[in-house]
């Protein structure tokens, strides 16, 4: 599933999807980065074969 900005909000670090009202709760794997200074213009969600979901940010 893609999200465009109209369907996400990333607030202070924290992803809010489109009809839902707490956000998503996730692992940030990329420690040089603080997820709260990121704008993101997509949010990608996808499950792996071992049934792993991940969310992949385009900014």
């Amino acid at each position: 599933m893609t999200y465009t900005r109209s369907a996400f909000r990333w607030k202070h670090g924290r992803l809010f999807l489109a009809k839902m009202d707490a956000p998503v709760a996730f692992v940030w794997s990329w420690p040089e980065v603080d997820p709260a200074t990121l704008n993101p213009t997509t949010v990608t969600i996808s499950r792996d074969p071992d049934g792993r979901w991940h969310a992949s940010l385009a900014v």
